[in-house]
């Protein structure tokens, strides 16, 4: 998977698990953001 934002592959645990999340837009639904990017927006 990668991110949305800045294009970088997103790092998996186990069984898949995602090291990001996701965020709520308002047109697209649900948008997927590494753990880097989710720092730099809060």
């Amino acid at each position: 998977m990668k991110c949305e934002t800045c294009k970088e592959t997103i790092k998996t645990q186990f069984l898949g698990k995602i090291l990001g999340t996701y965020i709520k837009d308002g047109k697209k639904g649900k948008t997927l953001i590494c753990s880097e990017c989710q720092k730099k927006i809060r």
